[in-house]
């Protein structure tokens, strides 16, 4: 009986003990301030009066903004747009949405910790912050928490470097399968007396043929090691072509490529190098020193992105017609496709550049209704841009006055000469080309589309509103390059 009661006194005074431990336990607080259901920022402190005071408030601040084998130049020109379309296109998106992302999940990340590990205390929260208590065997594990989300925030801003980087790497693998298309339509390039195999690796190799193809998978290898500069300086020697020759985008394109090296091995310090490169090839090197820490924004990504496009376009282009030439009306048909479809998607000085591009080469051997649907894209993305002098000038230059009416009231269309295209909408009819969708979206028909004369004149023709009022697809063009060829009407403009 006296053992029963010894035990349970025993039992209270560690009871007592334990609780008093456990109110006396060192603890910390997280308060959380949100806006309309979001975390707009948190806070910790060790005690409630400087979670009030002077605590450390955590705020985060925006962060500054399959290939084909063997493909012939069809599919390369195809496989190239397809991958430089989404850096056009997405991953712009994502540099856009990444910093808000960051800022948003981080802090609710933290909040949904204080939430599972503590206590809400209603009776020091305010309307603006509410408090949760935590035990202080937790810090170490929010401390882990925390520093998650300032690294996340901090790798956002890395993320247009990190772009750059894999921008140049894709164009590096779309130039050496670019060399070897060429070099294996045109073999006698590279396979002369001057290059051999060791009788003792012939072994190796099944055929003669595998044995001219390991000798081309070399030099294309060799070449591509080489820096960007000499890559133009090889092509122009062995193809006997001038590919820099009026490339004002030459200098911008050379820095890229330079800067794209710095952030690869020195963290995008400028070193001596390329300092060096840049005057010889009239970088603009204003304010930029050895040393200096060279960024990468939205901005600079989305101009390096079109010149890059650029360069891939135009030497695709061009080594097509020059080594494929049975193929070469195709080229030009492509090519004028998918300046359609940029000025479709308001990308007007990239067209502008690859058109008057086009239209300066000779124009020997190529299909006249192409060679004319350039001149007028070409205009027409001048003209959208605003210089509709420019663009008159462009389309003086030929005489239209010959040519089918298709092309006339494009002509009209990019003058902005309402009287002649309703004239010449009348003559066309209902079942002429232009057709009624045509008139919706080719880019030429923008500006005269707006006028009153031409939806009462459209709808007379057709016996339909020219505004539609049913649910369509936005975004996609009307015509889009297919893998089997350019499946567009000729006369699209």
């Amino acid at each position: 009986m006296k053992v029963t009661m010894v035990d349970q006194k025993t039992v209270k005074s560690k009871t007592k003990l334990v609780a008093s431990l456990k109110a006396n336990r060192p603890s910390f607080y997280i308060g959380i301030q949100e806006k309309d259901s979001h975390v707009v920022a948190y806070s910790t402190a060790g005690s409630v009066t400087e979670l009030f005071g002077g605590e450390t408030k955590h705020k985060e601040k925006p962060p500054e903004i399959t290939q084909p084998e063997n493909p012939n130049f069809r599919e390369l020109f195809l496989s190239f747009n397809s991958t430089m379309a989404l850096y056009r296109t997405f991953i712009p998106v994502t540099l856009t949405l990444a910093p808000i992302l960051s800022i948003v999940m981080g802090p609710n990340k933290i909040r949904d910790f204080a939430i599972s590990k503590g206590k809400k205390r209603d009776d020091i929260s305010r309307d603006d912050k509410t408090i949760y208590e935590l035990d202080l065997d937790c810090f170490r594990e929010f401390t882990i928490h925390k520093n998650e989300a300032a690294s996340a925030a901090e790798g956002v801003r890395h993320l247009p470097e990190v772009m750059i980087i894999g921008l140049i790497s894709c164009y590096d693998a779309f130039l050496s399968r670019l060399l070897k298309v060429v070099l294996n339509i045109h073999q006698e390039i590279i396979l002369t007396s001057e290059k051999s195999i060791k009788y003792s690796d012939l072994k190796d190799y099944a055929s003669i043929e595998d044995a001219r193809q390991a000798i081309i998978d070399k030099e294309v290898e060799s070449v591509i090691r080489e820096s960007h500069h000499e890559h133009f300086t090889w092509m122009e020697k062995k193809f006997s072509v001038k590919l820099r020759e009026g490339l004002s985008i030459w200098p911008q394109f050379l820095e890229i490529c330079e800067r794209r090296n710095l952030l690869t091995h020195t963290g995008g310090m400028v070193s001596e190098q390329y300092i060096s490169i840049g005057k010889s090839q009239n970088f603009d090197l204003e304010n930029i020193t050895i040393g200096q820490k060279l960024h990468v924004d939205t901005d600079y990504f989305s101009k390096a992105v079109n010149i890059i496009y650029e360069i891939g376009i135009k030497l695709t282009y061009v080594l097509w017609k020059k080594f494929l030439k049975s193929e070469s009306k195709e080229a030009d048909k492509f090519l004028n496709e998918l300046c359609f479809d940029l000025i479709f998607r308001e990308a007007y000085p990239l067209a502008e550049s690859l058109l008057s591009f086009a239209t300066k080469i000779p124009a020997r051997g190529m299909d006249e209704r192409t060679r004319l649907m350039l001149v007028i894209n070409y205009a027409n993305a001048v003209r959208l841009q605003g210089k509709k002098e420019q663009a008159r000038l462009i389309l003086n230059t030929e005489d239209w006055s010959a040519c089918a009416l298709v092309y006339q009231i494009s002509v009209a269309s990019v003058n902005e000469d309402i009287s002649t295209v309703i004239k010449l909408m009348k003559v066309i009819g209902k079942d002429g080309n232009p057709n009624a969708e045509d008139y919706r979206q080719w880019p030429v028909f923008r500006e005269v589309s707006n006028s009153v004369q031409f939806t009462e004149v459209y709808e007379d023709i057709f016996g339909t509103p020219f505004i539609r009022s049913s649910t369509s697809k936005v975004g996609a063009p009307p015509s889009t390059l297919k893998k089997n060829g350019v499946k567009s009407p000729p006369t699209k403009h």
